[in-house]
């Protein structure tokens, strides 16, 4: 019977005249088998880095493909305290009522709360002003509202042409001479 050099598996290499394949390092492996050199170990999913040596994406960041590239930033809106995340999907939105302008944030905290007055129905808001104020002839005291279902009517005798009013203080009385039989008048 005849010996035959042997490919060197995935994830190994070995150099002309080797006897034996070498291990790529922690968290590399090659693209194909036969590989001849370290260089061609590349860090895998979720980890950064080159033939020397990988670590794993930190929190807020995730990389979806093998190699030598950076991790990439969750995007505003959404945050990530996973270690080695491999895809965009690891990233949690902001919940609705809240947003995030933040970059590669690593915990909920970067979530702001729209302000009283105001509700987002949507998750993964990328800035304040994705926030809704409540209509005329209505307010709200809540933060982090969810759902325009907080802002509450101005009530009967009483009118706001306010957008995004956050007090009852906003109704004002109808002048002497004018009424409002109904709630949430708006002039």
């Amino acid at each position: 019977m005849w010996a035959t050099c042997q490919d060197c598996a995935t994830g190994k290499y070995s150099f002309a005249g080797a006897s034996a394949c070498e291990d790529c390092t922690d968290r590399s492996t090659t693209s194909s088998v036969a590989s001849t050199s370290s260089l061609s170990c590349l860090c895998v999913e979720g980890y950064t880095g080159d033939h020397n040596g990988c670590s794993a994406c930190g929190p807020g960041t995730f990389k979806p493909v093998k190699g030598d590239e950076a991790c990439s930033g969750c995007t505003a809106g959404k945050y990530s305290a996973a270690v080695g995340a491999t895809s965009l999907s690891d990233c949690q939105a902001c919940v609705p009522g809240k947003y995030s302008t933040a970059l590669g944030a690593i915990s909920v905290a970067s979530c702001m709360p729209c302000a009283a007055g105001k509700y987002l129905g949507v998750a993964g808001a990328t800035a304040s002003s994705d926030c809704m104020r409540c209509g005329a002839g209505k307010f709200s005291t809540i933060t982090a509202a969810a759902s325009k279902t907080v802002c509450t009517n101005c009530p009967p005798g009483a009118y706001s042409s306010s957008l995004g009013a956050s007090s009852e203080a906003t109704c004002l009385k109808c002048p002497a001479g004018k009424y409002s039989a109904l709630a949430g008048a708006d002039q």
